[in-house]
């Protein structure tokens, strides 16, 4: 009868880890990502270009998680929801060559194909 009292206050004491979530958005066009988030305020940038896809290029906010920053930008040579996690799968942000994208300075220094290139 005390071992089956005891059993649901010892299971009180065993620390759950709680792992807050990083969200990432690519609701901002990459001319609204420059402009709103990398730029200070009073200073408009131009003539904005990104190669890529849209899956490539957004914004986060890391406020509730433990990576140091608070909000920014994100690129990836895949989608940018594997930032999400769990991040266990060599190679999960590469994209798997779907997204096709190359990038000719890129390509002039190495011989290997490129692929997925995101650039702004």
């Amino acid at each position: 009868m005390r071992t089956s009292a005891l059993i649901p206050l010892l299971l009180l004491l065993i620390p759950l880890g709680a792992h807050a979530q990083l969200v990432v958005s690519n609701a901002l066009t990459p001319a609204q990502i420059v402009n709103n988030v990398l730029l200070g305020q009073g200073v408009t940038a131009t003539n904005v270009t990104f190669s890529g896809d849209a899956d490539q290029i957004g914004t986060f906010d890391g406020t509730n998680c433990n990576i140091g920053l608070d909000a920014g930008m994100i690129m990836c040579t895949g989608s940018i929801g594997v930032a999400l996690g769990p991040n266990n799968a060599g190679g999960a942000g590469q994209g798997g060559g779907n997204f096709g994208a190359s990038d000719p300075d890129l390509a002039s220094l190495i011989t290997q194909p490129i692929n997925d290139a995101a650039v702004l």
